[in-house]
């Protein structure tokens, strides 16, 4: 064998050695990568239910039993002060989920959707200021 054959199967070993190293590096990258995307949506989820807790603490404070009533008898019988209140707690919950939505949480299972969205139409003066407001800040 002269110089160039054994020059040519040494840079030809060489190169494979490099590659395997950089498939290597490559499958560590991607192991790594998975954990760190799977521990940034374990912290979302945290924050989104926290969040949602501290939303839901928020309105809980603000009802009372008059308001508690005029929420189930519709938008129309509430003070400025709650359907201030109502838009309030709406735009937030449906910010939490349509960002949840968006960002494809859950596998983008439509059943954490609605039954996220049937949680929040509790009382008939949500679900008209959905209908009459909502909608178009959905489509926002």
């Amino acid at each position: 064998m002269d110089i160039v054959v054994i020059a040519q199967l040494v840079t030809g070993l060489a190169t494979l050695v490099v590659a395997s190293i950089l498939i290597w590096q490559m499958t560590i990258q991607k192991k790594t990568l998975d954990v760190a995307h799977k521990d940034a949506d374990n912290d979302f989820s945290v924050q989104i239910i926290s969040e949602r807790n501290a939303m839901r603490r928020w309105f809980v404070d603000k009802l009372n039993p008059d308001f508690e009533k005029r929420l189930d008898s519709g938008l129309k019988d509430l003070s400025e002060f709650e359907s201030n209140t109502l838009a309030i707690y709406f735009r937030g919950m449906a910010t939490l989920t349509t960002t949840e939505w968006r960002l494809e949480r859950v596998g983008g299972n439509p059943e954490y959707y609605k039954f996220a969205f049937n949680a929040l139409f509790t009382h008939k003066a949500i679900l008209d200021y959905y209908k009459e407001i909502g909608r178009k800040f959905s489509k926002l």
